[in-house]
């Protein structure tokens, strides 16, 4: 039977790792709510000043609601990208035909069909015409930051690329350290030493995703939001200095701190338990406790 000094110290680890368990469970949760969120942009698109609307998406969907006299009409948004010419935007068209219609329209520099028609959308068929097809021209718009009409489809599937890296090593850290809370695995990967891993990669996965999501932001979506509003060559609404980041941004930023705290946790528990225990109760570098069962996988 371990002494009593024993037992009340085994007791404080303990706790350190219900800890981890919760945070990594929090960052969890929040991870999926932003990649669910329609919230990471937020922004006003004018056209005069009794006819705005605001504006919401996310990483795949959205929606404008327009105040247009005494009624309020929404369209849905959703994104469609070109990944030849690296282009995106978020189209208020009703299926993925008239999304990528409209995204051909935009390259070529022809005006769009308004979100009010996009229900009784009659197909047209793109100009056939060679000056309307001025793709040099179109694309030239995209060099200028302050007429950059779409995003870059690139940075766009990066940070979704990112933040699903981050949402798999959060669940990892979750449920690793459940794990951890009932038995000390002899594998590396599996015990405290994998949190260490789980933790710092789905920290370095959100700094990436809110990096990329910031630049293009600065770059480009503070000037244009890329809906099919700002994007028409007739009677469109602008957006310069109507938009900010939302709130599903800045909870991707809260979960990098939580996977910080997670580290921080993990560093106290080490130093200040694990430590200052004779060198005999840890083998092989991994840090385990003869007073509960180990687990193997294998």
């Amino acid at each position: 039977m371990s002494p009593p000094s024993q037992v009340k110290r085994n007791t404080k680890q303990h706790k350190f790792i219900v800890a981890v368990t919760v945070v990594s469970f929090c960052a969890t949760a929040l991870t999926i709510f932003s990649f669910a969120s329609d919230h990471w942009l937020e922004a006003t698109a004018v056209l005069t000043e009794r006819l705005q609307s605001h504006v919401n998406y996310g990483l795949f969907k959205g929606s404008i609601e327009r105040q247009q006299l005494a009624s309020t009409l929404k369209f849905p948004l959703t994104v469609v990208c070109d990944f030849d010419l690296n282009l995106c935007m978020y189209s208020c068209q009703q299926d993925l035909e008239r999304r990528k219609v409209e995204l051909k329209r935009v390259i070529n520099g022809e005006d769009l069909d308004p979100c009010e028609q996009s229900k009784d959308y009659k197909r047209k068929k793109l100009s056939r015409n060679p000056q309307a097809k001025n793709f040099t021209k179109a694309l030239a718009l995209y060099k200028s930051p302050t007429r950059a009409p779409c995003m870059p489809s690139s940075i766009h599937l990066c940070c979704i690329l990112f933040l699903s890296l981050q949402l798999t090593f959060s669940l990892m850290a979750f449920v690793c350290s459940g794990i951890n809370m009932k038995w000390h695995p002899v594998e590396r990967i599996f015990n405290i030493f994998g949190l260490f891993i789980w933790n710092a990669i789905a920290a370095g996965c959100c700094f990436w995703c809110l990096a990329l999501w910031a630049a293009m932001f600065g770059s480009h979506l503070r000037y244009n939001i890329a809906v099919t509003d700002t994007l028409r060559q007739q009677l469109n609404f602008t957006s310069e200095g109507y938009a900010s980041l939302g709130g599903a941004y800045y909870s991707v930023v809260v979960v990098m701190i939580l996977h910080i705290i997670n580290l921080a946790l993990l560093f106290a528990r080490q130093r200040y338990f694990m430590d200052g225990q004779p060198h005999n109760a840890v083998a092989n570098n991994i840090n385990i406790d003869d007073a509960e069962p180990r687990l193997e996988f294998y």
